[in-house]
């Protein structure tokens, strides 16, 4: 096995036994697995951001975008992109954005 190691923002592979870990941070990849969800079952359900933000509920999906509505009188309107879903539970979608960055995705 191999590890890949940064030192002054250059990589360098060492086999396992040859790392050494006072000198050398380990940089690890991660690859995420794609969500199997079934688009049409998420509308009407809660729609979360990070640090559970209400994005409100999901109205509809359009193409690679989640419209979601929020409020009672005064509807915000937030065109989510997909890419951005990070899990489903079967009741709540969740999202990998902040309330701060879910403001440039808002709409009256």
């Amino acid at each position: 096995m191999s590890l890949i190691f940064l030192r002054d923002q250059k990589k360098i592979r060492r086999s396992e036994t040859q790392a050494d870990s006072n000198r050398y941070n380990p940089c690890f990849i991660v690859h995420f697995m794609s969500l199997s969800i079934n688009w049409d079952e998420i509308i009407k359900k809660e729609a979360r951001g990070i640090e559970d933000y209400d994005l409100g509920e999901v109205a509809e999906v359009e193409g690679e975008t989640v419209v979601t509505k929020k409020g009672i009188l005064d509807k915000d309107k937030f065109y989510l992109p997909k890419s951005f879903v990070e899990a489903y539970d079967g009741h709540n979608l969740r999202f990998r954005i902040t309330k701060e960055e879910a403001q440039r995705y808002r709409r009256d």
